[in-house]
């Protein structure tokens, strides 16, 4: 049969590759939003993925006619699918595969279950994640008759079914804590913001989980001290509490998963780097005793560890591995290059190409 091109030579090109993949409807950019009413595009990636291995295969006989229906997956209830495995596809962060799954639990669209799959071998692995794709909200999430569908965390049942490494914590408070403290417009604003989009928390390991996925789904907005002191204020945290909370901002806009993959035989240097950072954002200098810190403006340098990624890292990481030896108060040292922020010639572009 001979085929008839357009007359535009691009079209034509296009025409002839094969695509294959995901279905990415679009009114999903429309159905499914945060409450600030902005539509999250690695939410929908990801469900579209989900999608794709719930969608049947079609298996017809040779003149053509429909037979029957195949699934793609290969056990018999739900898709078996690990935060990893997100991650290593879409090319993020496995802390954002989870906030992203996490988001479409909560608008009802997905529900994990945790289980323990022993292998033929006898081998036993906890936690093993399996995705149910609920067909009904996906159905609202598809027809543009649908009201939008409002990511706000902490509505799944088995929210809390995946294990944690701590203890479920209640929040109380330093003696020396002020828990009366009045909050001002930005705080209450933020407070707000919070609640709605993650749940109203009631202990500190609850604070701690929605601050995580909170951090993942906004990272620029929570590039800011003041976003540590509106929970700390509000829910009358300890300065451990907070300290750890600090310690999750600066893996998310560091990238520390990535950085610990591509820098695994750094991992001890990387963590001191963020505990010195997170003393520095915490306005925490007992353990960060270094000359430099008495008398200056706490928001620059509060600011300038902001700043900071994962290739501004990576700079100093070469440039403190080629001096180490010869350093004697290596903290200091670190302390150093981290206020340098992306000033210092260790964090110019040319060490990377």
């Amino acid at each position: 049969m001979e085929i008839q091109y357009t007359t535009n030579p691009i079209v034509n090109e296009v025409g002839k590759m094969h695509f294959s993949g995901n279905i990415v409807p679009e009114i999903w950019f429309h159905t499914i939003t945060n409450v600030k009413k902005t539509t999250l595009p690695l939410v929908v990636l990801i469900l579209a993925e989900i999608v794709y291995w719930y969608r049947p295969s079609e298996v017809r006989d040779e003149a053509g006619q429909f037979v029957t229906y195949k699934k793609k997956f290969y056990d018999n209830d739900y898709l078996q699918m690990s935060y990893e495995q997100f991650a290593q596809k879409y090319q993020i962060s496995k802390g954002q595969a989870k906030a992203a799954i996490v988001a479409l639990e909560d608008i009802g669209v997905i529900k994990r279950h945790f289980r323990t799959v022993t292998s033929k071998t006898g081998l036993k692995s906890n936690n093993v994640m399996y995705i149910e794709l609920i067909p009904a909200v996906l159905h609202k999430l598809t027809y543009a008759d649908s009201p939008p569908m409002k990511i706000n965390p902490h509505t799944s049942t088995d929210r809390n079914a995946e294990v944690h490494l701590s203890n479920n914590t209640s929040i109380v408070p330093d003696n020396d804590t002020n828990t009366n403290i009045t909050t001002n417009t930005t705080t209450e604003d933020f407070i707000l913001s919070f609640e709605e989009t993650e749940g109203k928390p009631s202990s500190y390991d609850d604070i701690k989980d929605s601050f995580y996925n909170y951090v993942e789904l906004y990272p620029d907005e929570c590039k800011n001290t003041n976003v540590l002191l509106s929970i700390k204020n509000h829910y009358g945290l300890n300065s451990i509490q907070l300290k750890e909370l600090a310690t999750i901002q600066v893996q998310s806009f560091i990238n520390y998963d990535d950085l610990i993959i591509d820098s695994s035989d750094c991992k001890d240097l990387i963590d001191s780097i963020i505990d010195i950072a997170t003393d520095i954002i915490t306005d925490n200098y007992s353990t960060t005793t270094h000359s430099m810190l008495i008398g200056s403006d706490t928001t620059i340098k509060q600011s300038k560890i902001y700043s900071l990624d994962m290739f501004a890292v990576k700079g100093i990481i070469k440039r403190f591995s080629e001096v180490a030896d010869s350093v004697k108060n290596k903290r200091s040292y670190l302390t150093k290059m981290l206020l340098n922020g992306k000033t210092d010639c260790c964090l110019n572009d040319r060490y990377y190409g």
